[in-house]
């Protein structure tokens, strides 16, 4: 059964709201007309065919389905998962009417036209909906009437792709943890960069292409898919997850599962790492030393727990723990930058760029950043890695290396072009410095092939437990 939001009376400070008000506000407004569609019975014109479409004949390019029951939100006021639009979906709407994201009384469901308020727009289709059926929704999976006990799509490919292959206006980017004990490679295992112990996170993310989303705006429940990369480690991968940073969960669902569920469970409570979204193997995935090994784990995220409209950091981890010899934790964390709809909206960052990080017991962040990654698009939507020409400025940020940490612990900073650490190859470098830093560094393209070419940002730790390094990793397609 699809699960209700929290409702109830909204009240903020200086004055106080009751559901007799925004009522008798109802009442009011049901004396207007209500408004008809005009809609191709065979398309809606959103761009979504008929067979793909979960909302037939109201126009949802973005198909928001908050509770993945195969109708569309926009065309979905059947609240109560009964089949018909009635006095107690009535009820639920009433009680959210007038609240926006953040109060106490906001619920998802009732937010129509997905735009963060439950407003005239929302009751004009509740008006159009009631007394009638939900939808409807061109997936052969909704019909009959759904009952919540299967995903509906089922937990499939993501629209956005899978890393490295990215389908715009997805990106793909890349985050890395690397670890190597009492700075020394492994027994045998050859020339430093293979010694480290590393784990890659890669995603294909609707990162923002400005400070107002430059045209990228997510909402809703998505299907994304995590790459995990394990190299030389003997760890264990016991969770994946996806979060946002200060995530306030009364407003949405976390979604978590066991690896080989075929469907999702609703929780309110936060899952491992603090995540909105887990998945959690019964068996940790492993990898032998000496070896890489790669996972593709699909994940689901509503968008809109973000605690706020606009620039929203949107991370996705995984865990590895039980790390020989003292049983040591590590995690890498992909940090992508997404805009997330609705009224009022402020920034966490001040710009869009994607951030890799690197976390090892004892020794905490090592964050590495381009800031200025999405203007490299020109605000192109139609790629996924930018093209560039002639010289480029890069705005890096290194951070959190020996913050807090002995004297002994010394951090550095580098940028690093195509290097392949599993095969010894250091790459090109644009800088490699000691301590944190940030600034701007110029890139002659005219000096590389043309074509696809990795940018790799990393910043170290070295202390007398070893070294920790954080890692980013992007793309440029070069064309002079």
């Amino acid at each position: 059964m699809r699960r209700r939001g929290r409702v109830g009376v909204r009240t903020r400070s200086g004055r106080g709201t009751g559901v007799s008000r925004r009522l008798a506000v109802l009442v009011a407004l049901s004396l207007l007309p209500v408004l008809g569609t005009a809609a191709d019975p065979d398309s809606d014109g959103d761009g979504m065919p008929d067979a793909a479409d979960n909302c037939l004949l109201l126009p949802n390019p973005d198909q928001r389905d908050v509770n993945s029951d195969g109708i569309g939100d926009r065309c979905d006021a059947d609240f109560d998962d009964d089949g018909m639009v009635g006095l107690d979906d009535w009820l639920v709407f009433a009680r959210a009417f007038g609240t926006q994201r953040g109060d106490l009384g906001y619920d998802r469901l009732a937010d129509l036209n997905a735009d963060g308020g439950i407003g005239i727009p929302d009751y004009l289709g509740f008006a159009q909906a009631f007394g009638g059926e939900p939808g409807p929704s061109g997936l052969a999976c909704a019909t009959p009437p759904h009952d919540g006990s299967q995903p509906c799509p089922a937990i499939g490919p993501s629209p956005y792709g899978v890393y490295p292959d990215c389908v715009p206006p997805a990106i793909p980017i890349e985050s890395q943890a690397w670890w190597r004990e009492d700075a020394s490679p492994i027994d045998g295992d050859g020339t430093p960069l293979s010694g480290f112990r590393h784990v890659h996170v890669g995603v294909c993310a609707p990162n923002a292409r400005a400070n107002d989303g430059g045209g990228v705006v997510v909402t809703g429940v998505r299907d994304l898919v995590a790459v995990v990369l394990l190299h030389n480690n003997p760890g264990a991968v016991e969770w994946v997850s996806m979060k946002f940073e200060a995530a306030d969960l009364s407003r949405g669902d976390v979604y978590v599962r066991e690896q080989h569920e075929s469907r999702w469970r609703v929780q309110d409570e936060r899952c491992d790492g603090g995540g909105e979204s887990c998945v959690t193997f019964a068996e940790p995935l492993t990898c032998p030393e000496r070896s890489q090994c790669r996972f593709e784990i699909p994940m689901r995220i509503d968008f809109d727990t973000c605690a706020h409209a606009g620039l929203c950091e949107f991370e996705t981890r995984a865990n590895l723990e039980a790390i020989a010899p003292r049983g040591d934790r590590q995690y890498s964390t992909n940090n992508a930058q997404v805009f997330v709809a609705g009224p009022d909206p402020t920034n966490y960052r001040s710009t869009p760029g994607p951030i890799g990080q690197g976390w090892y017991t004892g020794l905490a962040y090592a964050n590495s950043r381009l800031k200025n990654y999405a203007d490299l698009f020109a605000g192109r939507l139609d790629l996924s890695v930018p093209v560039v020409s002639g010289s480029v400025d890069l705005v890096v940020s290194h951070r959190e290396a020996c913050v807090n940490e002995p004297p002994e612990c010394s951090p550095r900073s580098a940028l690093y072009l195509d290097p392949d650490a599993h095969h010894d190859n250091p790459g090109t470098a644009l800088y490699d410095v000691a301590g944190n830093f940030s600034g701007t560094v110029a890139l002659d393209t005219t000096t590389l092939a043309n074509g696809r070419h990795a940018l790799v940002l990393s910043t170290w730790e070295n202390s007398a437990l070893g070294a920790n390094v954080g890692l980013l990793k992007l793309f440029i397609d070069v064309e002079n």
